[in-house]
């Protein structure tokens, strides 16, 4: 099943960092790189993007922050080993991710807007 997510930055910190959105199936091989689900590349203050998760890998995604992404929108190490925020979204048709903080305070991710199935 498919769930409808929107993201929207509403931190302080616009432009200074790229939003890595991924699933982690639990049989993963730590030593084999992830791939991204979405890569939103230096969001602006109040950006807002639309995509679609899928559950084949469970219901949930991890999201962060990283300052720079590479190889085809591989997870960064960083994220992949701890530095994300779990997200879960059982019983979830749709939700808002909303960013928040920056500018000194620690950049929080959040779910409004739930719809639920």
């Amino acid at each position: 099943m498919d769930i409808a997510l929107h993201f929207i930055n509403r931190s302080t910190d616009a432009g200074n960092a790229h939003i890595v959105i991924f699933q982690q199936a639990a049989a993963h091989d730590l030593d084999e790189p992830l791939a991204a689900l979405k890569v939103i590349r230096n969001p602006g203050i109040d950006e807002r993007h639309d995509f679609v998760a899928g559950t084949d890998a469970g219901e949930a995604i991890w999201i962060g922050a990283a300052r720079n992404v590479c190889d085809e929108d591989l997870v960064p190490p960083e994220l992949a080993a701890g530095g994300a925020t779990l997200v879960s979204f059982a019983g979830i048709a749709e939700a808002t991710i909303i960013l928040s903080g920056g500018g000194g305070e620690p950049q929080v991710f959040s779910l409004t807007d739930i719809v639920t199935r």
